[in-house]
């Protein structure tokens, strides 16, 4: 297996792990609202997509794809940051959130 597939493969694997994760301890600290909450961080994903595609067609696919597993590295630390530190869920939710609009410019990367 090539390089590339493999570290594709792994993000897929940590984005539906993260996924996971965050409704389990959305049920946890706020019951089905908040592991609602937690799979409805998608919807300013999804609006951010459109912007997310026209960045990964202009710029270099290689620097997109670094800067998008970059932020998602940075994201995650802070999302499991907050979660030891005890923060409310809206920040836990809030940096979620942030994620998955960085991780939109993934796929229209990767494309090219």
């Amino acid at each position: 297996m090539g390089a590339l597939p493999a570290a594709f493969g792994l993000f897929s694997l940590s984005y539906a792990a993260v996924t996971l994760a965050l409704s389990i301890y959305g049920f946890d600290v706020a019951g089905a609202l908040g592991a609602g909450l937690a799979g409805a961080r998608v919807i300013p994903a999804a609006f951010a997509g459109i912007l997310g595609g026209r960045v990964a067609a202009r710029a270099p696919p290689g620097l997109v794809l670094l800067g998008v597993t970059t932020g998602e590295v940075l994201l995650l630390g802070a999302i499991c940051g907050a979660v030891l530190a005890g923060l409310p869920f809206a920040t836990v939710l809030a940096l979620a959130i942030v994620d998955a609009v960085v991780v939109m410019a993934y796929q229209p990367a990767q494309a090219r």
